[in-house]
């Protein structure tokens, strides 16, 4: 099994310094975790899946990415369960 790398400028963003400790686990959950896409940033899941594969209840998930989109940091399209992570390739580079 393939695992993904966080750069250590994930820890000192100051966007998510300020976030729950959920919340900065979920942010590396979705850089690194089974449901990101080959293209950096995307990952195609919605909460329930995001919590059943992260080991957190969905409550948890839903009030990370409410904190986690209030600062910034990803989008939601919640119809096409679609998340983007716009500074994706900043933390987790692409392989090739």
């Amino acid at each position: 099994m393939a695992h993904g790398v966080i750069a250590p400028q994930f820890w000192d963003d100051s966007r998510l310094r300020g976030l729950s400790i959920g919340a900065r686990l979920v942010a590396a959950f979705l850089l690194t975790g089974q449901p990101s896409l080959s293209v950096p940033g995307l990952v195609h899941a919605g909460p329930a899946t995001l919590a059943e594969l992260a080991g957190i209840d969905v409550k948890g998930v839903t009030s990370a990415l409410g904190e986690l989109s209030a600062v910034h940091f990803l989008e939601i399209d919640d119809a096409a369960r679609l998340i983007r992570i716009p500074n994706a390739p900043k933390y987790n580079q692409p392989r090739n």
